[in-house]
């Protein structure tokens, strides 16, 4: 599993609850890939470019949840730890999740955008 994946999200909308979303990783197989060793999950979220500025940073009990580590499956907008979209109006944002195992080694296996729309029910 070395190879970093794109995913882009369906738009979202600006004041809302971003979009619960499970993710499962696999090998070419395909088989699930064991996450045990991973000690840290780290998601950044960006405004308008890989390095513009940090608007959000979720993580294992910020965000993100573990549904099972030994099958590699993540959920990001759990409903016990919800992920408010409250990070400067409509527009772009980019966003990668990055792994550290317990040896080190850090990995960046999935990075995309997430298009954010203008909700003008939203104050």
């Amino acid at each position: 599993m070395a190879l970093t994946a794109n995913f882009n999200w369906l738009s979202q909308t600006d004041g809302d609850t971003l979009e619960l979303t499970d993710i499962n990783f696999f090998d070419a197989v395909p088989v699930a890939v064991d996450m045990t060793t991973v000690s840290n999950v780290d998601m950044k979220i960006r405004r308008d470019s890989e390095k513009g500025k940090l608007v959000d940073t979720l993580a294992i009990g910020t965000g993100i949840k573990w549904i099972d580590q030994t099958l590699g499956q993540l959920r990001i907008g759990d409903t016990d730890d919800l992920v408010q979209i409250d990070w400067g109006g409509a527009g772009t944002y980019y966003y990668d999740i990055q792994f550290t195992y317990s040896t080190g080694i850090i990995r960046t296996y999935l990075r995309g955008v997430i298009p954010v729309a203008k909700d003008t029910t939203y104050a």
